[in-house]
């Protein structure tokens, strides 16, 4: 039995790829709750990053609530 990798067609675009894509850019939380003069949402910066309410044991374990929080 061979394996063969299976590959796109040249030219041809993923839309779901760029939907998905799209999606997660949106996810971003906007910079203000109200959209711009052209109905578009400015993400702006995301900021610092939340202090973890989490913890493991290794990269791949399950993670836990922080003890002590």
């Amino acid at each position: 039995m061979k394996v063969v990798k299976y590959k796109r067609q040249a030219g041809t675009p993923d839309h779901e790829a760029h939907i998905a894509a799209m999606w997660l850019l949106f996810l971003r939380m906007p910079a203000k709750h109200t959209p711009e003069i052209d109905g578009m949402f400015d993400l702006g910066e995301i900021g610092e990053t939340a202090a973890m309410r989490f913890e493991r044991m290794t990269p791949y374990s399950v993670a836990l609530p922080k003890q002590g929080n």
